[in-house]
């Protein structure tokens, strides 16, 4: 038997436990029902679908922009990519150092050129935000340049000449060159040319038909049929010629196996058959010299040189020369210049005609013919004093020559001086006025 007071506290339990009941049973009547649990292990309840992951699997915002970007987003513009090679570039209005700067790069910047310009002879690229100087952008692919650029032909002109990457000293060195070497330009960008192996300076390499690194000169051609070739060497083809008297303009000259070889608007010519206008011996006909005329007096002297050149042109120069003194001094106002024009058989100038036989210069001054010597100023000089003192005539061998004037013996005997007597044959002949013995008289015996 249970105590008394353990039945009332049963009771109140009982009573408790149904009024808990009751309250849950109204709860889930507002609740959505769980499903039931899977069976497989490892089920989480985190992944049963709450409100909270209702919302997560609608249409979320990401999903929604995502197609907007790809609409906004707009394809990288074409160009060549790089990187900056110096310290405080400048980003320029316009290609050219007059643009003004606005801004500038530092070393490593990377770089996109949308456009290739060259000013200046300094190569331009535009970036988004203006142009800069390409000498100072390393590319990603240099020989994307050649695109911007026309095909060429040229030579080294020296020896040990680096040969680079790129178009630039930053870029690695791959290789070298040494003078007189053929080569084919596929591109020149800037100062820097692309040949075969790699890019050199357009300063280390001369360029078919341009002007050398010296002045070009002017050539008269000395022989007939003339190769011009389409290099400086006889394994190059033949792409014309020219005849004796072809003027020709030397653009450049080099030395190939001997021989001297001369770049011409046209080709290369072998440079022994052109006969330069600076080589002395371009005149057409030489250099002349002579007595032109008596000065002050009988010792003072003007001599004249004469040169006639191929391309049409003589210079007079005048010289005063006393033969007492021996002094020779070329006169100030003495030289003069001009043209002349052969009609056939003289040569006509300013001041008179000209003509050449056995190696003299015959020109006709309008004073008269005055004969010029091709020799030397000293040979000239010697040659009309020997004229004006002739020599004196030496003595005969085996004995002496008697002055002038003096008297021969005839042969065999003296001649009695004039007015002398005569003896005749048989007798002597009385002297004029003599006695003559009177007729009749006798003659003595």
């Amino acid at each position: 038997m249970f105590p008394v007071f353990s039945a009332k506290r049963g009771l109140a339990l009982l009573l408790c436990a149904g009024l808990i009941l009751s309250c849950f049973s109204g709860c889930n009547k507002s609740r959505t029902k769980l499903p039931e649990a899977p069976s497989e292990p490892g089920y989480l309840v985190e992944s049963l679908p709450t409100e909270a992951t209702e919302e997560t699997t609608a249409p979320t915002e990401t999903e929604a922009t995502e197609p907007a970007t790809t609409e906004a987003t707009e394809p990288e513009p074409d160009g060549l990519k790089g990187v900056i090679a110096g310290d405080l570039v400048n980003i320029r209005t316009g290609p050219g150092t007059n643009y003004a700067s606005h801004e500038t790069l530092k070393d490593g910047d990377p770089v996109l050129i949308l456009e290739v310009k060259a000013d200046g002879g300094l190569p331009w690229g535009r970036i988004d935000r203006g142009w800069v100087c390409l000498n100072y952008v390393m590319l990603e692919d240099p020989d994307a340049l050649l695109s911007y650029t026309a095909a060429a032909v040229g030579i080294s002109i020296r020896n040990g000449i680096y040969i680079y990457d790129g178009p630039g000293t930053f870029y690695e060195k791959v290789g070298t060159l040494d003078k007189n070497v053929r080569l084919n330009i596929f591109g020149i960008f800037g100062n820097w040319a692309r040949i075969t192996d790699g890019w050199i300076l357009v300063d280390h390499v001369y360029l078919d038909g341009t002007n050398g690194p010296e002045e070009a000169q002017m050539g008269t051609v000395t022989g007939n049929a003339v190769s011009i070739r389409s290099g400086p060497g006889m394994e190059y083809g033949i792409v014309s010629a020219c005849n004796t008297g072809a003027r020709v303009k030397i653009l450049y000259q080099t030395t190939l196996y001997g021989y001297g070889w001369g770049c011409t608007e046209s080709g290369w010519i072998c440079m022994e058959y052109v006969l330069l206008d600076s080589d002395p011996a371009a005149a057409i006909l030489g250099t002349w010299y002579g007595h032109t005329a008596q000065s002050v007096d009988e010792f003072d002297h003007i001599f004249s040189e004469w040169t006639f050149r191929i391309d049409g042109t003589y210079t007079r120069t005048k010289w005063h020369y006393n033969e007492n003194t021996k002094e020779l001094i070329k006169l100030q106002d003495g030289t003069t210049s001009g043209k002349f024009s052969f009609d056939g058989t003289k040569f006509v100038l300013d001041e008179g005609t000209a003509s050449v036989e056995d190696g003299k210069l015959y020109l006709n001054e309008g004073f008269g013919t005055k004969t010029y010597r091709k020799t030397s100023l000293d040979d000239a000089i010697a040659q009309f004093l020997s004229e004006k003192y002739p020599p004196e005539p030496e003595a005969p061998e085996g004995g002496e020559t008697p002055p002038e004037g003096g008297e021969t013996p005839p042969e065999g005997g003296e001649t009695p001086p004039e007015g002398g007597e005569t003896t005749p044959e048989g007798g002597e002949t009385p002297p004029e006025g003599g006695e003559t013995p009177p007729e009749g008289g006798s003659e003595e015996t």
